[in-house]
Parts: structure tokens; sequence; C-alpha cells
């Protein structure tokens, strides 16, 4: 694999740091391949509900005065109408918006220099599309919170499967990671 640098400028406390343009080029990358990956794993094909389902944005794209979330969120899906007024290449008709704390994941890579931008990216998208799909077939978006833990611990296992179908030993231990509980999204 090639492996683009991961330069981690500005993180620091606080998650307040923001991706470079070249760090916003790797999520969009990142996404389109876990988009792939869950392709193949649902079978969903490209004309699908599954890709006109949500939007993306990144800390860049947020409001003035989005509450920050704490260091050990890294992303999180809103439901229309929920979602905080779009910016950036939204779409307006997409049912979920994933948005990505770039600071928290920029300091929690600060602290974990064995882990890429790159292979957390692929993670983190992979696991909010994992609930997207969830969401419209098994699970409903306001799960009660007594199962919102084992719903994270089934969507950390898909996850795992989902990406270990592209052999990166990398991947596959960051993931094992997730579920084992020794990191947390």
């Amino acid at each position: 694999m090639n492996r683009v640098r991961d330069d981690h400028p500005g993180a620091h406390p606080g998650g307040t740091a923001r991706f470079t343009p070249d760090q916003r080029a790797i999520v969009f990358d990142c996404l389109a391949v876990a988009e792939r990956c869950l392709e193949e794993f649902y079978r969903f094909s490209p004309r699908e509900w599954f890709h006109y389902s949500y939007t993306l944005m990144t800390a860049g794209d947020l409001p003035d005065g989005f509450p920050p979330r704490p260091a050990n969120v890294f992303g999180e899906i809103q439901k229309n109408p929920e979602r905080p007024p779009a910016g950036g290449d939204a779409d307006p008709n997409a049912g979920y918006t994933i948005v990505l704390f770039d600071g928290n994941i920029l300091l929690h890579l600060s602290g974990h220099p064995d882990v890429s931008l790159r292979h957390l990216l692929l993670y983190i998208l992979a696991h909010e599309l994992v609930h997207i799909a969830r969401f419209h077939h098994a699970r409903p978006f306001d799960t009660p919170e007594i199962e919102k833990e084992d719903e994270e611990r089934t969507v950390h296992a898909i996850t795992g499967r989902v990406l270990a179908r592209l052999g990166d030993d990398q991947l596959v231990r960051l993931a094992d990671n997730y579920l084992s509980e020794e990191y947390s999204l």
C-alpha cells in the first residue's frame, strides 16, 4: 500500500484542529474505499439507495457554534432534519449526515503513532456507513439508550468483517482494537 504522509498539524487538546486540504482529500478517498467495501459486503449495486442516503461533513463544513464532542468521539451520524445546516457539497435530500470531528481524530493520531490517518479514517467511515445500512434495514435510528452499547459492538464486529476483505493487517489490528474496546468511537 502506498502510504500518504499523515501529518497532524494543529492537533492539540480541545480537538479544535481541522483537516488540511490534503487530509480532506484522504477523507474522500477513504470514503470511496469504504463505500466499495460495503457494496461488496452487502451486495449493493451502484444505483441503489445507499449512495444517495447520506452526505459527509468535516469540521470545516460545520456551522459556527456547533457543540464540541468528547475527545473519543471521531464521528457521528445525524438524521435529517436534525442535522446542522449543510455546508460544502452537502445534499439536502440525503437522509443522514456523517459528521467527522477532525480535531478529535488528529488528537487521537498524535497519541497513537502506530495508526495512520488513512487506516483510522477508513475504519471510522466504514463504521458509520454500517450504521446507515443498518438504519435502513435492521435498526431504528433512535435506538433506545439501553440497546446502544450492544448495537455498537455489533457494528464494530460487522465493520471488522467488511474491512477484513481488504487484506490489510494493520487495518485488521485496528478493527480488533475497536472490537476489544481498547479504542472507542
